[in-house]
């Protein structure tokens, strides 16, 4: 009887099916969440009730588990009343000594996370195709003085070929980037005593050596869960053009 309450306490469909797919016994919370009514499915190919691309990965998962006794993470979506819906699915096979191996095949509804990973990678390459395409200088970078990440404005406003580049060649940004270096020192302490945002024009240095007098630097301190430092983060604007202006 515990058994018996735990195996309907879960709230996904499973079946039992033989190797061939064929569907043995059900149970489901859902009676009319399928392609037919379940208990027509009883002693039919699950083939019969699904498409192509869903069977393929449930007898990729079943010949897994034949071999390893269980299968997990395999993924497939179905159309379902006019909702397309996604699922994942184990499969183990089940001890009792069948003549036909017999497998324990569940089926979990993920559409609420599969929706949530979509909007989250729609997202990231928003943000991302601004970070790419921002035309001022973005950057984090390490406490040593290294760039951790640059994307293309700044490394076209130091004069360096790619960011990829600038990452790689950039040891000690104090030296290297700052025009006067103690600036850098200056800087971080004034994030670390937590000033938020620092905002503040600097002097910096170019790929060959030459300097530009005039970049609008706002940087901030980034700090995990735990209140633990993790890097720099900011961008520089190029002002050359607007003092001159002023001048």
């Amino acid at each position: 009887n515990h058994l018996q309450a735990i195996i309907y306490a879960i709230p996904d469909i499973f079946f039992e099916l033989d190797l061939e797919g064929v569907c043995c016994d059900f149970r489901s919370p859902f009676p009319n969440f399928t392609l037919e009514p379940l208990y027509g499915m009883i002693g039919h190919n699950i083939s019969e009730y699904m498409p192509p691309e869903a069977i393929n990965v449930i007898k990729k998962a079943l010949t897994e588990a034949l071999e390893k006794g269980f299968s997990r993470g395999g993924q497939f979506a179905l159309e379902l009343e006019q909702w397309k819906r996604f699922f994942e699915i184990s499969v183990s096979r089940k001890l009792w000594d069948y003549k036909v191996p017999h497998f324990i095949y569940l089926r979990q509804d993920i559409t609420e996370r599969k929706i949530a990973e979509q909007a989250l990678k729609s997202s990231e390459e928003k943000y991302r195709s601004l970070y790419e395409n921002a035309g001022i200088g973005i950057f984090r970078s390490t406490f040593e003085g290294k760039f951790i990440e640059v994307n293309p404005a700044l490394a076209k406003m130091f004069w360096y070929n790619s960011p990829e580049e600038m990452v790689g060649s950039v040891h000690d940004m104090a030296e290297q980037i700052y025009a006067i270096p103690p600036n850098r020192e200056i800087i971080m302490t004034r994030t670390e005593e937590g000033w938020g945002i620092i905002k503040t024009e600097n002097f910096y240095r170019r790929k060959d050596g030459t300097n530009f007098w005039y970049g609008m630097l706002h940087m901030r301190t980034i700090y995990d869960a735990e209140g633990n430092w993790l890097c720099y983060e900011g961008f520089i604007e190029d002002i050359n053009d607007r003092k001159k202006a002023i001048e």
